[in-house]
């Protein structure tokens, strides 16, 4: 038989163990309740152990700060609770609150040092951060720079004192403190430096082939050139290669509508490794040949039209790597080849579209890579590296539609650079060079002829200068960008090319520009003499992002007051007759005003002085 309980009974029951707890809290009321205070550093209050009437407000204190000596302070970061603080951490030094219960609190406490930055050309050659005294908490990691060149100077590195380096060659030093820290910069003078001149073209090699998707190469054993391309009336990948009479043609692949976005390298064993794309089915494909006569093909990624843009380099071991765009995924993909085989593609970055302007770049310094390219969504140029195992993915800094025909170069300490084009006011496409140093961006706009930054080609000259050749289609001509230690110069290095995309490669003798005329293949060589394209040096203008004279005040396009002043322009004064040609009497003389205030640090304060109100 069920025994029954009754609500009221139950209710009796709760009202007499209430009761019972009410009684129990009231005598506690007058016990003692205990706060233990704790703290390595200061004068706490209270300190120790101090008894409490049950519900009393307690308030504790400590020192914010102890000096150390002039480097060294030793600050309260806060605190830890138990028992009746609530919330049982805090960013103070002091803390309020009731106490119920026995209750802790332990203050604290972090060591702070200074870190001194000196630069003796901090005129010409500002640094990030600029020259003063920086204090950090123990542990924090620190990362500075200065340009690689100024005019008149290349960056020598640094010494150092404390947690950084005693001496560094890089321009840029990054370091977890723990101990008062100086950097000094240093920097090494240097006078004008040649600039390749292009000499005349070689014999014209005519190719029947598609002249978008095309690479020359130079064999490194028998100095013979060879061609890859896409003939496009069939749909096949070619090689032609030169018998010292004839030109003859080898099909390395014929399965469907193969070969574009080729990318093409040999190394000094004369392996041949060729990545493109198999439009009819939409996957990435990988041609490598001892010889350049017999070739293996492989399917890299063969899924979601793998291989709509691409690019291919070596490894620090000489193991090829393609980064690519994945349409069918929307994402940006690297892949690797080692030991003949190729491993499991790695997601760079997903949601991104018409990436095919893609740049891969080894970085001996990381020993990992730098991959640029453009994304078609947020209109901007990106820039993808890896730290450990996770991809790292950052917008690379503009104003408007950015990062089309982007390249990517790595200079021999480990920095990115990028050199693209760049949207600006009033339609006009601008040949722009940026590089990062230690989280910190640069950049200089090269050009602003109009229409201009097509195909853009990125390397470094012997003394670590950047040198960018592109396609000018307002001038028809290919040009090359090249700092000479004390300013731009500017060659045009052909003036017969047609709107196709060229290269650059080496031979026997060193590099060789090539490029299509018509459906003609075209080569130069550097030459002392003048070939035709070379119009001397015309220097560039200064300045930046659109806005040459807030950029230079405030040190970076992507500062908020510039980013501002560039809205208003846009909004307010490009939208009406009379703010356009204010606008345009501004771009006609602010880049000399620009160019003054790079050089000149009291300048630079007084503008941003002006501009930031």
């Amino acid at each position: 038989m069920k025994s029954r309980v009754s609500y009221p009974a139950v209710l009796l029951a709760a009202a007499l163990l209430f009761c019972a707890s009410f009684v129990a809290f009231a005598r506690s009321a007058d016990a003692a309740l205990t706060l233990t205070v704790n703290s390595e550093y200061g004068h706490p209050d209270p300190s120790g152990s101090v008894d409490y009437l049950f519900g009393s407000s307690v308030t504790a204190t400590v020192d914010q700060m102890i000096i150390v000596d002039v480097d060294t302070r030793i600050v309260c970061t806060g605190w830890l609770g138990t028992g009746s603080t609530s919330p049982a951490t805090g960013t103070t030094n002091t803390v309020t609150f009731i106490i119920y219960i026995n209750s802790t609190i332990t203050w604290q406490w972090s060591y702070e040092y200074t870190l001194k930055i000196y630069n003796p050309l901090s005129d010409i050659g500002s640094s990030s951060p600029p020259v003063g005294t920086y204090r950090f908490f123990a542990g924090t990691t620190v990362n500075g720079t200065i340009p690689n060149f100024v005019q008149g100077y290349v960056a020598g590195g640094y010494t150092g004192t404390g947690s950084a380096a005693a001496s560094s060659d890089t321009p840029y030093f990054s370091f977890v403190i723990n101990q008062p820290s100086t950097v000094t910069w240093r920097w090494n003078s240097i006078s004008e430096v040649s600039v390749t001149r292009w000499g005349k073209p070689s014999a014209n090699l005519t190719i029947y082939g598609d002249t978008k998707y095309s690479v020359l190469l130079y064999d490194p054993i028998s100095a013979t050139p060879r061609i890859f391309y896409y003939e496009p009336l069939q749909g096949d990948l070619i090689v032609a290669y030169y018998n010292g009479l004839v030109w003859n043609n080898i099909t390395i692949d014929a399965s469907g509508n193969v070969g574009k976005y080729i990318k093409a390298l040999v190394n000094p064993d004369g392996v041949y490794s060729v990545a493109y794309f198999d439009e009819t089915n939409g996957m990435l494909k990988y041609a490598v040949s001892s010889d350049g006569f017999q070739w293996q093909i492989e399917n890299v990624d063969p899924y979601n039209r793998a291989g709509s843009g691409l690019d291919m380099t070596y490894d620090g071991a000489g193991n090829p790597a393609i980064a690519y765009f994945a349409p069918g995924l929307n994402a940006l993909r690297l892949v690797r080849r080692s030991g003949g085989l190729w491993g499991s593609p790695e997601v760079v970055e997903t949601n991104v579209s018409d990436s095919v302007f893609v740049s891969l770049a080894y970085n001996p310094v990381s020993t990992g890579f730098d991959i640029a390219y453009y994304d078609g969504i947020s209109q901007r140029g990106r820039h993808a590296f890896k730290i450990d195992t996770t991809w790292n993915v950052e917008e690379i800094a503009a104003q408007n539609n950015s990062g089309l025909y982007m390249a990517c170069a790595v200079s021999a300490t480990g920095q990115p650079f990028f050199a693209y084009q760049e949207y600006a006011q009033a339609g006009r496409k601008d040949l722009k060079l940026t590089y990062k140093s230690a989280g910190n961006w640069y950049y200089k706009i090269l050009s602003t002829t109009g229409d201009t930054g097509y195909f853009n080609l990125l390397s470094f000259e012997a003394h670590g200068f950047p040198v960018v050749v592109t396609l000018d289609n307002t001038q028809a001509k290919i040009r090359q960008y090249s700092w000479n230690g004390l300013t731009w110069v500017v060659m045009d290095v052909a003036d017969d090319t047609s709107f196709y995309q060229f290269g650059q490669t080496t031979d026997a003798d060193g590099p060789v520009i090539y490029y299509f005329s018509t459906d003609t293949l075209v080569v130069r060589k550097p030459s002392t003499e003048d070939g035709g394209g070379s119009s001397g040096g015309d220097t560039e203008l200064t300045g930046g992002g659109g806005c040459f004279v807030a950029t230079a005040a405030f040190g970076s396009m992507a500062a908020a007051e510039v980013c501002a002043l560039a809205a208003f322009r846009d909004s307010a004064l490009a939208s009406s007759s009379l703010g356009g040609a204010c606008v345009a009497l501004y771009y006609f003389v602010s880049p000399g005003l620009a160019e003054r205030l790079e050089q000149r640090c009291a300048l630079r304060a007084f503008a941003r002085e002006l501009l930031g109100r």
